[in-house]
């Protein structure tokens, strides 16, 4: 009678234990599944150095291609991948971006 008893506490204790396991693991997946749908809004700053490297500013810009400023379809753009790969790729990149966290920066 006490070794099933001792069965039934155990049995009991597991369920118990594996209840609260399971919540937690539940409420972190909703978080980080809450988070990733969000933009996250970074603080505005311009990168004026890289690796010892100074960098112009993004003011500094002026456009001076032959064709002026070129327009592309987001929709229908797709990226040609070639060469050291298992065969040719089409990637279509705006597919590929909205899998990425997205950060909105001012």
């Amino acid at each position: 009678m006490e070794k099933t008893r001792k069965k039934i506490a155990n049995i009991v204790t597991i369920i118990i234990v594996a209840g609260f396991l399971a919540f937690i693991a539940y409420t972190g997946l909703r978080y980080r599944l809450q988070n990733t749908k969000q933009a996250q809004e970074l603080p505005a700053s311009e990168i004026r150095q890289y690796e010892g490297k100074n960098l112009s500013s993004i003011k500094d810009f002026q456009e001076n291609s032959i064709k002026g400023p070129q327009h592309v379809d987001r929709n229908s753009y797709q990226l040609k991948i070639k060469g050291l790969t298992d065969g040719e790729h089409r990637v279509m990149p705006m597919v590929t971006l909205s899998t990425i966290t997205r950060r909105i920066k001012r």
